[in-house]
């Protein structure tokens, strides 16, 4: 492990002279020994993270000549292009990119890194909805001794407009504060674009087209790869790859807005270098939250702003991404913003025009409503896309992880190994004002991940195994700790640790950094690494749902794993008679259990290899899906979203559905189903945001009559080995099983039930207020795995009449609910159903677990969990109802004491009333009031009448003498209140 500290830099004033920084080389004319004017005037302000120049005074000349003209004509072969220097924002990694090789290290993240200009980078001012305005030059401008910041000051229509730069970690921090000097209120809004020409190791992404370079060399030919170039040639498509959260991979021009995209509008947008190096930009979409970004207003001049301000926007209203030419304008338009906006086409507004090689975005803000001679705020955060990081004071902490651990065909298996992970550590915003400096002293910062994922730390790093319970589940962590001596003001340090690994855990290897200054803030970031499988099996004792995602020459399972067939069971679906059967192969997207007797490492046959069709927007394979369950999985050793998936059922055969699409429709169920080997039981993900890993096999339920056919596509993830060109879609975000959150009048109970050697915990049953995300909610139950010992299922009936067994089973409406539940328990013992937490129950909701073949009944909030025994391969069913009511005390009210015959052997029939819902015993008691016989104890009783029958015996089931006793009735209700009444009873025989 290594800590270092390293001054940063806040430049001021640079003219002609300016070193540098952002030379956008390939794009200066050979014969121009003078690109940019004189004067030139910029403020530099960086980390080693990030760099920031605000430019406000003069021009950059790029290009020059024409397309004849061959290598003296780089970028614009229709001319020389002077961009304008003024009131712009370039921006530049730091000399510490994200990437391991160093590969994003002093990338430019616009065309012309720190030399911006317009009219490929510009901001402008909206007023009152009317059109841009550009940024007026400044009356003040001075880069400030404390913190690290620039200001600036100037008027524009009736606002004084503050604007202060701040780079904090690996962000600029742009604050837009302006004061009505009107009487009466005015609207006010920023809109941003920029030109996301990226340029890192010779290579460059975001710029093609007509493009002449002279020194580019790579590889790399595919969309968003960068180019393959020689000198004088013409640079091919490579546009940024562009990630959006719950969409594709942009390729088409898009155009988001809040009032047509709702939920589903992106809270970022990522411009990547490309998939290959997912480094780059990241522009934040808002709401801003204020637990991880400073949203203060700063006071850099002394005027009290923080005390003015009424209200800060950090909301985008809209977002357009598409080409430089038809976006923004650029390269010819000049400093105007012209905003360019490509006609929406018929399914929202995604055109069918592709955003080509010059990718490029435009960002407009909510407009903020400023009163006569009140102060508004703005709010914008440019930052490294891709990186964790907690901007809120007293200083920034950001952390560096791969994106994937991606293995390959190579005997090693993976790569890269080992890996780095990297904290920083900024003090700066909170300790770092002149006159009230104040070091960070004795920082511990750890790294912490869990031991069972297969990574441990490099020898000599200090690193100790520790058992920790976090949020409520124990296990055993891998940690190691360093301590910072002392981070100075506006001084970043950073601590990198070495991972290696083996036996690598298929999917997301989640891991904390801790960071600990002694009387200061504590911070975590949490974070996760990808990792696609090796050529390796890790399967438990029992039963595991896998699939092959190798190319292999031999497709039988004995030759996959390289096992003896008599060492392990395999078990393939057959999907139209919804049943198990035994197998021999595997299927390419397909999946089957595998059965062994012990846990165990199985490595894949050597000859194995990547499948080579997937670097296509589409791979030549389809599986057919028939009603009901059905097995898929990954079609190669790379992860699938999915929100890539796409299908057509046979019941509506004439159009092509997203996966969202299929799920809106009624199509298919709303969550795939997985195998949790290590548990042995089943768990669940949803949403087109949701990814499956591959080796693993998923159930997925066709809920029409009809057939559909699922078509897998090409690859796609941040840090895959090769991509080609995506098409755009995207979706609403729903709620799913796996990821449920409730609302203000939500609720929601777990049920897991245990047997002698197995757990099903994954079932649950509540109520939510918004009907319309039932469908999302309500997930059918797979079919039970060939050696589970135990099932739940919570039945509903469907509009055709059949009953589907859901693992969740929510209800909107009458508080009033019935839901049936069934336990399928395969071998004799004793199990036991539970329901551990009632805390998001409202108060007055009742609920009651019925035993309908015993006749019992339990209060749920009295209880915990109900027992039941099994003889051997059985199915019990039982009821949970709800209800609801005020609470009110426990007041039993008349009690009747009946017999159906004057029999003198014939039994009692006790009935009675309640006042409210309570859980009620009921006993016999003799002269003395000893126990003879308790009729019921804890039985969840309704309001209203109930009734219970003795038999006229005691508690050995012998029959009672004749005599006087006495009927005890206790009632109490979930709120504690509780009472009691006796009754005399006359035994003659």
């Amino acid at each position: 492990m290594k800590t270092f500290v390293r001054n940063v830099f806040a430049l001021g004033l640079l003219g002609a002279a300016m070193p540098a920084f952002g030379d956008w080389t390939g794009c200066y004319s050979p014969t121009n020994a003078n690109p940019r004017s004189n004067p030139y005037s910029s403020y530099v302000l960086g980390t080693e993270l990030i760099v920031a120049a605000y430019g406000w005074g003069g021009t950059v000349t790029y290009g020059g000549g024409d397309l004849v003209a061959g290598p003296n004509s780089p970028c614009f072969y229709q001319g020389a292009v002077a961009l304008v220097n003024n009131q712009v924002l370039g921006l530049q990694v730091g000399t510490t990119g994200q990437s391991p090789t160093g590969f994003d290290s002093n990338m430019d993240l616009n065309l012309g890194g720190l030399d911006a200009g317009t009219p490929a980078v510009y901001d402008a001012i909206v007023i009152d909805g009317g059109g841009p305005t550009a940024i007026p030059a400044a009356n003040l401008q001075y880069v400030g001794t404390s913190n690290r910041y620039a200001y600036f000051q100037s008027s524009v229509g009736p606002f004084n407009m503050f604007l202060q730069l701040d780079v904090i970690g690996d962000a600029a921090r742009m604050q837009w504060v302006f004061q009505n000097t009107d009487i009466t209120s005015h609207t006010v809004a920023i809109w941003s674009a920029r030109w996301t020409a990226m340029q890192a190791q010779g290579l460059v992404s975001g710029i093609g087209g007509n493009t002449i370079v002279t020194d580019y060399v790579d590889p790399e030919v595919a969309y968003g790869l960068g180019g393959d170039f020689t000198p004088g040639s013409r640079i091919a498509s490579n546009g940024n790859y562009v990630i959006a959260p719950g969409f594709k991979p942009i390729r088409l021009m898009r155009r988001f807005t809040r009032a047509y995209d709702g939920g589903n509008f992106p809270a970022y947008v990522d411009f990547n270098f490309s998939m290959i190096h997912p480094y780059g930009l990241r522009i934040e979409n808002g709401p801003l939250d204020q637990s991880k970004f400073d949203l203060a207003v700063a006071d850099a001049n002394g005027s009290n702003l923080a005390g003015k301000v009424r209200s800060t926007s950090t909301l985008v209203d809209e977002i357009i991404i598409g080409s430089a030419e038809t976006v923004i304008g650029a390269p010819k338009q000049g400093a105007n913003f012209p905003a360019n906006i490509f006609s929406p086409s018929n399914n929202g507004y995604t055109s069918d025009i592709e955003c080509g090689s010059n990718t490029s975005y435009i960002q407009k803000y909510h407009p903020v409503t400023i009163a006569a001679s009140q102060y508004g705020a703005i709010l914008q955060y440019y930052r490294e896309a891709g990186a964790l990081a907690d901007y809120s004071a007293p200083y920034a902490f950001v952390a560096h992880a791969p994106k994937a651990i991606v293995a390959d065909n190579n005997a090693a298996g993976y790569s890269p190994n080992p890996i780095q992970i990297s904290a920083y550590i900024d003090n700066t915003r909170g300790y770092s004002t002149t006159n009230k400096l104040l070091n960070l002293n004795n920082v511990l910062v750890t790294l912490r991940f869990k031991a069972s994922q297969g990574l441990t730390f490099a020898p000599n790093q200090g690193a100790t195994k520790v058992t920790l319970t976090i949020n409520g589940s124990t296990d055993d962590y891998w940690q190691a700790s360093t301590v910072i001596p002392v981070i100075h003001p506006t001084e970043v340090a950073h601590a990198t640790w070495t991972l290696n690994y083996d036996n690598l855990q298929n999917g997301p290897l989640s891991y904390s950094i801790i960071s600990t200054p002694a009387g200061s803030v504590p911070k975590t970031l949490s974070g996760s690494i990808l990792a696609t499988p090796g050529k390796v099996f890790q399967f438990a004792s029992g039963a595991n749902l896998i699939s092959n995602p190798w190319s292999v020459t031999d497709s039988s399972w004995a030759s996959i794993l390289n096992l003896d067939p008599s060492l392990f069971q395999a078990y393939d679906w057959d999907a139209q008679r919804g049943s198990y059967v035994p197998t021999n192969f595997a299927q390419r997207g397909g999946g089957a259990w595998v059965v062994v007797p012990n846990s165990q490492v199985v490595n894949v046959n050597p000859s194995a290899t990547t499948y080579q069709d997937i670097f296509a927007p589409t791979i030549d394979l389809q599986r057919q899906l028939f009603p009901g369950w059905n097995l898929i999985s990954c079609p190669s050793n790379y992860p699938v979203p999915l929100g890539d998936l796409v299908g057509a059922s046979n019941s509506a055969s004439q159009q092509s559905l997203t996966y969202q699409e299929m799920v809106n429709f009624g199509f298919i169920g709303p969550s795939l189903a997985y195998w949790d080997e290590n548990a042995q039981a089943y768990a669940y993900i949803g949403g087109v945001t949701a990814t499956m890993t591959p080796s693993r096999a998923y159930w997925i339920f066709v809920k029409t009559p009809d057939s559909l056919t699922l078509q897998y596509p090409g690859l796609n993830f941040e840090g895959a080995p090769d991509t080609t060109g995506r098409a755009s879609g995207g979706s609403v975000a729903h709620r799913t099983i796996d990821n449920f959150k409730a609302g203000p009048s939500d609720w929601r109970v777990q049920l897991i039930a245990r047997g002698p050697a197995n757990v099903d915990d994954k079932n649950y049953f509540g109520m939510i207020a918004q009907a319309a995300d039932l469908p999302y909610l309500n997930t059918p139950k797979p079919p039970m795995g060939p050696t589970q010992q135990v099932a739940l299922g919570l039945h509903q009936s469907q509009s055709s009449g059949k009953v589907v067994q859901l693992a969740e089973s929510m209800a909107s409406g009458s508080a009033r609910q019935e839901w049936i539940v069934t336990a399928h328990a395969t071998k004799a013992g004793t199990y036991t159903i539970n329901w551990p937490d009632l805390r998001s129950v409202p108060n007055n909701v009742q609920l009651r677990f019925v035993d309908t073949a015993a006749g019992i009944s339990r209060d749920m909030r009295t209880v915990s969990g109900y027992s039941f025994t099994a003889n051997g391969d059985s199915v019990r069913t039982f009821k949970i109802q709800s209800d609801s009511g005020t609470a009110s005390h426990a007041v039993i009210g008349n009690v009747v004491v009946s017999r159906p015959s004057r029999d003198p052997n014939a039994a009692f029939t006790i009935t009675y009333t309640l006042s409210s819902s309570a859980t009620t015993s009921v006993r016999i008691l003799g002269g003395a009031g000893t126990e003879v016989f308790a009729v019921t104890r804890g039985r969840a009783d309704k309001v209203g009448e109930n009734s219970i029958t003795w038999n006229l015996r005691d508690n050995a089931n012998r029959a009672v003498a004749p005599g006087v006793y006495r009927i005890e009735i206790v009632a109490e209700t979930s709120s504690g209140d509780r009472v009691r009444k006796i009754v005399p009873i006359n035994v003659v025989r």
